[in-house]
């Protein structure tokens, strides 16, 4: 599904088989990405995975496995037949695909959980840098909640709070690096700088603080470096709540 996050309209919608023939499609042409992430030619009806090209009509590659044995005997076959469970982005290298993608989560520690998990996951398990991400979760006007995309400014110690989206329910970030101990830091330094005329407060007890006096944001989510998921209201260390370690959700 493709969905407009301001508003929580279904823009596109496609269903499709195991193999990824696509059996329905509500908006055709919207935009190119299909399958597992793939790009769709509506004239060739291939999608293209990164080194060759798929044809699920036939439920296998159109050229061989440039790994060639490395990636198996069969150099045409997709994702060793099992598509349910493997994806092949680069058309080299079948892989398990990610947790399902939800369009909606019932409650704002559901969302900021799966947006922790594409951190932890997909971009801290592929690189040894690991600098600080941030999200907000939001809420949608039929009261369920999703996460927007968790962006960095390459920091290891440190993210910008941003322009926050007008249904932004709480604020969440990592901590890339072992600090800190396994809980929110608290307010290192009181700054009397402004940003819009509001007070600045730095550390997460203090943004805590900011976000819920100032723009009536009053929870923040936390991924520690061990993998632990927190939760803070109103920047107050004392109402921390821990939410479980997600690392196994990355096996």
């Amino acid at each position: 599904m493709v969905v407009n996050t301001t508003n929580g309209t279904v823009e596109q919608s496609i269903e499709y088989d195991s193999f990824g023939n696509i059996l329905s499609d509500s908006n055709p042409n919207f935009q190119p990405f299909t399958l597992a992430g793939g790009i769709y030619d509506n004239d060739t009806q291939l999608t293209r995975f990164g080194a060759r090209d798929y044809d699920a009509r036939e439920g296998r590659w159109t050229s061989k496995d440039p790994i060639k044995f490395d990636g198996g005997r069969n150099f045409y076959v997709y994702a060793r037949n099992n598509p349910i469970i493997l994806i092949d982005k680069t058309g080299k290298n079948p892989t398990k695909g990610m947790q399902k993608i939800k369009l909606f989560y019932n409650s704002p520690d559901e969302a900021a959980i799966a947006g922790f998990t594409e951190i932890l996951c997909n971009i801290y398990r592929n690189s040894f840098y690991k600098p600080e991400f941030t999200f907000d979760v939001i809420r949608y006007q039929n009261g369920l909640y999703n996460y927007t995309k968790p962006i960095t400014k390459g920091s290891l110690t440190g993210v910008n709070i941003g322009q926050k989206p007008d249904n932004a329910y709480a604020d969440a970030h990592s901590h890339g690096l072992e600090r800190d101990g396994n809980q929110f830091s608290g307010i290192d330094i009181f700054d009397y700088r402004v940003i819009n005329n509001k007070p600045y407060y730095s550390g997460d007890e203090g943004v805590g603080r900011f976000l819920s006096e100032q723009l009536g944001i009053d929870y923040m989510y936390l991924l520690t470096s061990k993998g632990d998921v927190l939760r803070m209201e109103k920047g107050q260390r004392s109402s921390t709540v821990n939410l479980g370690n997600i690392h196994c959700r990355c096996k």
